[in-house]
């Protein structure tokens, strides 16, 4: 479909659609599975069939991206991976890694984000994803990666969702936050930084 699209009306493809054509396989299904899941309709309101241009996809990766980066679990030429800012290396390897990953471990994943996209539904509602928490803003893909993350350190908690919802707020609207979400988004400082405030804020929920 979108090769024939291409053809017929030259439209550019972006960077998804193309490493949907480059990196096709057990990886890129576990992630179309995700993308056209229930608790990811709920929780961003984007429906999968109607995402011609894969946004829903991108978003899930990036976060598959730096889950297995910071959980050590990422690794290029036999080394664990150093992420230098190159964002795009960091998604090819990922999604390299994903497709040479067994069936048991690929659904070990797609369990875990279903599960932090389930925990984010309920305890952010429909603001979740969004600057300040609220609904009538688009989705922030830095907001929703890093999100995601902080779910799935406390997936397996029982935490009190009213507390993680005001503490959340209060992160995410914090200058040094947006500061990491603002220009030059993707580079090394900001990207430590940002998921570096959701590690604290993890151990600030568990200690309360």
């Amino acid at each position: 479909d979108i090769f024939d699209r291409v053809n017929r009306g030259g439209t550019k493809l972006n960077k998804q659609e193309i490493r949907n054509a480059l990196y096709h396989g057990r990886g890129l299904n576990m992630i179309t599975e995700v993308v056209a899941s229930q608790e990811f309709l709920q929780t961003t309101r984007i429906e999968y069939k109607k995402d011609r241009r894969m946004k829903g996809s991108y978003l899930v990766t990036r976060f598959l991206a730096f889950y297995l980066f910071f959980n050590d679990l990422l690794f290029k030429d036999g080394k664990k991976y150093e992420y230098t800012g190159n964002l795009d290396d960091l998604i090819e390897t990922t999604l390299t890694k994903l497709n040479q990953s067994s069936l048991e471990e690929l659904e070990e994943i797609r369990q875990v984000t279903i599960k932090s996209l389930e925990m984010a539904r309920d305890i952010l509602g429909k603001g979740a994803f969004r600057k300040e928490n609220n609904e009538s803003k688009p989705i922030n893909m830095n907001i929703f990666e890093t999100t995601l993350y902080f779910m799935s350190l406390i997936r397996n908690k029982k935490l009190s969702f009213d507390n993680i919802r005001k503490k959340f707020q209060k992160v995410i609207c914090d200058e040094k936050f947006l500061w990491c979400i603002g220009n030059s988004r993707d580079i090394v400082v900001k990207v430590e930084g940002r998921f570096a405030l959701m590690n604290k804020l993890f151990e600030e929920v568990c200690n309360d």
